[in-house]
């Protein structure tokens, strides 16, 4: 169903990924991340050995406007989290995801401050150094959600988390937030409660008597 695989790698680590991938994964094509991209592919992977929550946020939106995929793979502290799995029309948007993680996380400034240092152009890149063996496993989890989004499986808003010093993983799925105008009910939240039990109510008053 879905052909042409992108992998867009953010230094060393991603490109280990992407060069992992590339081996056991037909059709993958391995860019930069570097300057604009005229064109994507049908499933997009960034992977990135820091939070890159504006190009996620860039990429999100243009698999929303051209029915796509987009899968991230970011690393964040001693956490590598795969997903959650974007796709028009179902599951979560890269806004809602931040937006839960905060809502969820005990130190939501320190996710916050990070991604906003990594967001400024002027800093350097994410930590130097990454261990082979996890860029592999990486990699084959990747692979496996590929074959899943191929064929045709419901993969949408679900990850994949794994904690390099404990080798704990983590997986889960993402529901959008409601009131977002991507992906949620788009509808407005001071009003969508009783709007929409007017809606499904609005028969008991419309009959002919």
């Amino acid at each position: 169903m879905r052909e042409g695989i992108q992998l867009i790698w953010l230094e060393d680590f991603g490109r280990a990924v992407g060069n992992h991938l590339s081996r056991i994964c037909p059709n993958v094509t391995m860019i930069p991340a570097v300057g604009l991209f005229e064109e994507f592919g049908q499933i997009v992977v960034l992977a990135a050995p820091r939070p890159a929550d504006d190009l996620c946020e860039l990429i999100s939106r243009r698999i929303y406007r051209e029915d796509k995929a987009f899968v991230p793979v970011i690393v964040t502290g001693t956490q590598i989290t795969l997903g959650p799995v974007i796709q028009f029309g179902r599951g979560t948007c890269w806004n809602c995801w931040r937006r839960r993680l905060l809502q969820h996380s005990r130190n939501p400034e320190y996710l916050q401050a990070i991604s906003e240092y990594y967001t400024d152009q002027s800093t350097c890149g994410g930590p130097l150094g990454y261990l082979e063996a996890i860029a592999t496993l990486v990699a084959a989890h990747l692979c496996q959600v590929i074959d899943l989004l191929n064929e045709g499986k419901e993969v949408a808003g679900t990850f994949w988390r794994l904690d390099c010093l404990s080798w704990r993983t983590t997986q889960g799925s993402v529901v959008g937030v409601h009131d977002c105008p991507v992906c949620g009910l788009r509808r407005n939240s001071e009003t969508r409660t009783y709007q929409e039990m007017q809606d499904k109510l609005s028969h008991l008053w419309n009959r002919e008597m």
